[in-house]
């Protein structure tokens, strides 16, 4: 079923919760709000400064990370307010590892050409601490279930893997075919 909030047509993004129980959204009016999947009632909402490139909930459903405009990621704890503010210049997406504990922001120079090298940054998501940052001519990146690799393509068709929690320290690699 559906339930107008009167958006005019303006969503964004939108978002499951890992355990499906909420919907993140973003609008073109620059509110990032969080709804209860079963009722669609409004849980949290929040203005930004400006638009949301990527939203994210973390899989304990007590924080949400978003990517604005003006290049701040921000980790807000829904439960108490408390909101951390990162910088990752031209970041575009965001990933969370399956236990919630590490943040990976990506910007790829492929979609931002104001940077010569693509960078994926990884943050403590509690502290805001920065842990590892790694550049390269990569296209995207993806976390793998467990949380242990992380998988990045490039434009010479090969996927790499990585260890997530040491980025200098290549597991293997493979060339796609076609």
């Amino acid at each position: 079923y559906t339930k107008d909030y009167n958006l005019r047509n303006d969503l964004r993004l939108f978002k499951l919760s890992s355990d499906k129980n909420f919907i993140c959204t973003s609008t073109s009016n620059r509110y990032t709000n969080v709804y209860s999947a079963d009722s669609l009632g409004l849980l949290f909402s929040e203005k930004h400064e400006g638009p949301i490139n990527d939203i994210v909930m973390s899989p304990d459903n007590k924080h949400i990370i978003t990517i604005s405009n003006n290049l701040n990621i921000g980790i807000r704890s829904i439960t108490d307010d408390a909101l951390i503010e990162l910088e990752h210049k031209n970041a575009t997406s965001i990933h969370i590892s399956p236990d919630g504990k590490r943040l990976y922001s990506y910007a790829s120079h492929f979609l931002s050409p104001s940077i010569d090298t693509s960078t994926l940054k990884v943050w403590d998501i509690h502290s805001g601490k920065l842990i590892d940052e790694l550049s390269g001519d990569f296209v995207d990146i993806q976390i793998s279930p467990d949380g242990k690799k992380l998988l990045m393509t490039d434009l010479l068709k090969q996927i790499v893997v990585l260890d997530s929690k040491d980025l200098d320290k290549q597991l293997f690699s493979f060339k796609l075919h076609g």
